[in-house]
């Protein structure tokens, strides 16, 4: 059983920007009942596509959303659901240029296999329509503690050229992201990692990126009798899923103290032990309505419950033009829901 800490941990800035097109709403309403009181929340993602016209490639950035009836961001999300067109279901001319403000933290469950999964997600906060035609992009500005820095491996352990970075940023009720998949190019490494020692704070900026990008490759096929022989062309489409640092600016000197950074492990680990017991636990079998074993009636015994794997919310992301840092969303407490 694990124990919450009572200290309470600075809540970092943490700003994600993303200017496209809605690909795809997927949203649903529910309701949930909480001391007797019914409410209606909606919750689902949407997909927003983000094309970089410079570089020739698409982004698909999913993001998460979750409000709950009678908070004032609530409304926001019912015109989303309610008058939103997407590309999937519109078509390309029809579909809406939007652009989503939020916060990019960490996910982290166990998928089926009994494998801790951990990844990075979007989470909505302010979504608005744009009327005229304003260049794509995803960006994040995010305040982290940044543990350390490694070269990045690509395929049979070779260098890509990159930093691979391990950080954190601090959220909202002490909720401790790690982010994934964090690199820096070559261009900017140097002088970041003479810039950021071990466990420095400071305000980073980054490209989110998720596109595909697809090359053909040719096989020669020999004869085995004689005479010329045939070439084979093969599609191959690789990903790149990452969170880029771009830029930046020199580590707070008023940062996390090493007191705060092990406290913030520490809830860390706690987190992540909670979500292995939830993972581990029994289902609760049905409540026997009639005789003998659990059932539902009679007869034979229904199927106990499955309980389902926490879906991924897979982040996203595309190589930026130079942006002024976002503002920093100040958002009430209460406003904010509950994940």
């Amino acid at each position: 059983m694990t124990t919450a800490t009572t200290q309470q941990l600075k809540q970092l800035n943490n700003t994600v920007e993303i200017v496209g097109l809605l690909k795809n709403k997927n949203l649903e309403v529910k309701q949930s009942t909480k001391d007797g009181v019914t409410k209606n929340y909606i919750t689902g993602t949407l997909t927003v596509e983000v094309k970089d016209e410079a570089k020739q490639r698409v982004h698909n950035h999913t993001v998460r959303v979750y409000f709950t009836e009678g908070t004032k961001l609530y409304k926001g999300i019912e015109t989303v659901n309610r008058e939103y067109k997407d590309k999937d279901t519109f078509g390309e001319e029809f579909a809406d240029l939007v652009k989503i403000t939020g916060e990019l933290e960490g996910n982290d469950y166990y998928n089926q296999a009994g494998e801790l999964v951990s990844n990075n997600q979007i989470k909505g906060v302010f979504f608005k329509r744009l009327d005229q035609p304003t260049p794509h992009f995803a960006n994040a500005s995010v305040e982290c503690v940044v543990e350390n820095f490694l070269p990045e491996m690509g395929k049979d352990s070779i260098p890509t050229g990159n930093l691979g970075v391990n950080l954190f940023t601090i959220g909202y009720g002490n909720k401790v992201s790690v982010l994934q998949k964090v690199v820096i190019g070559p261009e900017l490494a140097d002088a970041f990692s003479n810039m950021y020692q071990p466990n420095s704070t400071g305000r980073l900026l980054f490209a989110l990126n998720n596109y595909a990008t697809v090359s053909e490759k040719v096989q020669a096929q020999p004869t085995h009798g004689f005479g010329a022989q045939n070439n084979i062309s093969n599609t191959v489409t690789n990903w790149t899923n990452n969170v880029e640092i771009i830029g930046g600016d020199i580590p707070n000197v008023n940062g996390l103290t090493p007191e705060e950074i092990a406290l913030a492990k520490q809830i860390r680990n706690l987190k992540l032990q909670e979500v292995k017991e939830k993972a581990q636990a029994p289902s609760t079998p049905p409540t026997p309505t009639g005789f003998g074993v659990p059932q539902t009636g009679f007869g034979l015994p229904t199927a106990p419950p499955v309980v389902p794997t926490l879906p991924t919310f897979a982040p996203t992301t595309p190589s930026v033009p130079t942006f002024a840092a976002p503002p920093t969303i100040n958002i009430n407490a209460d406003e904010l829901p509950d994940f």
